[in-house]
């Protein structure tokens, strides 16, 4: 009898399995290719599950700091036409940056207002409204703050992802959460917050029916894609920059629980006022414009101060 010992257990301490076959056979040992290579270490491991199937990993290609056209050629193979949806991303970078400098000029604008008194306790919603209207049909005014702050944000930005928006957002986004939770706690003490929060929180069917559930389905989606930027490769670029001892699922899930407190706390600053001060919910965009100067006039000790200094 020939016997050949077949490998068994070769990651648990090589224990070969004896197998018998009769004299009159011709029986050959076929090893497959790498069989005599070596084992792979835990971080080997970790690397190929990394860079499955030998293609690079996302991080590889945007951690070059190039435009996402660029990230997306060096991560598709030849003949694949990836780098196309590339140009998507930037020109939704782009129609993006239009919209959040706009707004932010706004808030700069609504800024210097309150320093100079143009908002004061016990303001109608109409007047507030109505300033709103104004800054609207300055564009001249609208155009220099947009400017203004583009031009920040190059600056910001010339100094890199993480000495230069990371540092400033890591304070101002801190700063804006501790506001966030001061106002929303404002606005549940105001008269119409409970109204403002059924309104808020609680669903009408009425208005699914009136709007269809499919219109109701997209609209969410819509908001989920706006909110979190996502179909820009903004995540992309960001991601880049994640160190090594966060995980994409832990971080997706931090994003996310983030993202809906901050904006659950919003319509919590913004609804119960809504009914406190007799703005109509449904404004949209500027109803922030509208809602938040109220609020914030009609906080304790904004009436003293306006009063000083008016006298």
């Amino acid at each position: 009898m020939k016997t050949f010992d077949l490998p068994s257990n070769s990651n648990y301490g090589d224990q070969p399995i004896p197998i018998a076959f009769p004299d009159n056979w011709d029986v050959h040992i076929s090893k497959i290719h790498g069989y005599d290579t070596p084992a792979l270490t835990e971080a080997q491991i970790a690397e190929k599950i990394h860079a499955a199937i030998g293609a690079k990993p996302i991080s590889e290609g945007a951690a070059g700091k190039k435009s996402a056209v660029l990230a997306y050629k060096n991560l598709e193979k030849p003949g694949q036409k990836w780098h196309i949806h590339g140009w998507f991303c930037l020109i939704g970078c782009y129609l993006l940056m239009m919209y959040y400098t706009t707004v932010s000029g706004w808030m700069v604008s609504y800024f210097g207002r309150f320093l100079t008194g143009k908002f004061y306790s016990g303001m109608p919603a109409e007047d507030a409204s109505a300033v709103f209207g104004q800054l609207l049909s300055d564009p001249v005014e609208m155009g220099i703050l947009a400017v203004a702050i583009v031009i920040v944000g190059f600056i910001v930005c010339s100094f890199g992802l993480q000495k230069g928006l990371e540092r400033v957002s890591k304070v101002m986004m801190l700063a804006l959460l501790a506001l966030i939770l001061i106002l929303a706690v404002h606005s549940l003490t105001l008269s119409g917050a409970a109204e403002g929060m059924k309104f808020y929180l609680l669903p009408s069917m009425d208005s699914i029916r009136e709007n269809g559930l499919r219109s109701l389905i997209t609209d969410a989606m819509n908001q989920a894609f706006f909110t979190l930027s996502l179909g820009i490769a903004a995540m992309e670029i960001f991601g880049s920059y994640m160190s090594d001892d966060h995980t994409l699922a832990g971080e997706s899930i931090r994003i996310c629980a983030l993202d809906t407190f901050v904006a659950l706390m919003a319509g919590t600053i913004i609804f119960p006022a809504c009914f406190s001060y007799g703005v109509a919910p449904d404004n949209g965009p500027s109803l922030l414009f509208v809602t938040l100067p109220q609020v914030f006039v009609n906080m304790a000790g904004a009436s003293g101060a306006r009063s000083s200094s008016s006298s």
